[in-house]
Formats: structure tokens, C-alpha cells, sequence
């Protein structure tokens, strides 16, 4: 929830925005007006598919840039199967909230969420394995 609203969506009040798998549901809280529709990365990018907000009609794509996602990552292991943890959603304009998604990361570093590569991150070893390294 974003209490101030969202400026790149065009509102000024209380604002959701949730995410079931690459789609994503805005509700103007105040009115109960919402928009729906698929969303890609690149940076945040929101197409209208339904929309009951005069500021983001049907159709209208709205890319964010920078939208940020900010993951603590440590102690997720690299073993590719999905965690959910709770991240930092943030807008330029200031506004950010905390959700939780399902995070993977790979052997190589890739982080994904639904399948959706989101970055890489730099893998360290920890703990300790039998035997000797030659």
C-alpha cells in the first residue's frame, strides 16, 4: 500500500498494488477503482487491460523507470528452487511498500521470480565441505 498515492499512476490517495504472477492489480482505495493487466520488467512496465481509473485507461502502457526492487538475498540458497521473501517495491517518485514474492536463485547467480529473471547476485561459499581441496 502506498499511503500518498502513486504519482506515476495518477493518484493522490491510498494506493495497492498487488501481483499474481505477471499480472498486476492497482486499486485506488478511497474510490475502490482499480486496473488490471499483464506487467513486464525492463524496468516496471503496466498495461491497462481493464481500468475503472480516468488516469490509466484501458490500453495505456505506463513504464516506471527506475522501479527498483530491493531483495535481501543472504542465506537464499543457490539451489534454483523458489523462497518467498519479503521485498522493497520502490517508485521514483518516493513511494515504496513491502510485499512478498517467490524468489530463486540459481547456481550461476540468477535471480528470478516466476520464472521472470529479475538480476544476478554475487554467490559466496559458506560453511564448510569433508574433505580436502586439491
Amino acid at each position: 500500500t502506498f499511503a500518498a498515492g502513486v504519482a506515476e499512476f495518477g493518484t493522490t490517495g491510498p494506493t495497492t498494488v498487488s501481483f499474481s504472477g505477471s499480472n498486476f492489480t492497482i486499486t485506488e482505495v478511497n474510490t475502490g477503482k482499480t486496473v488490471t493487466g499483464p506487467m513486464t520488467f525492463g524496468s516496471c512496465i503496466f498495461t491497462a487491460a481493464q481500468s475503472s481509473l480516468l488516469s490509466f485507461l484501458v490500453g495505456r502502457t505506463i513504464t516506471v523507470n527506475p522501479c527498483t526492487i530491493d531483495a535481501n538475498t543472504a542465506g537464499i540458497p543457490a539451489s534454483g528452487v523458489e523462497t518467498i521473501i519479503n521485498v522493497v517495491f520502490k517508485f521514483p517518485s518516493g513511494g515504496s511498500s513491502v510485499i512478498a514474492i517467490p524468489l530463486s536463485i540459481a547456481a550461476d547467480g540468477t535471480v528470478k521470480s516466476g520464472g521472470t529473471t529479475l538480476g544476478n547476485v554475487t554467490l559466496s561459499l559458506t560453511g564448510s565441505t569433508a574433505g580436502a581441496l586439491k
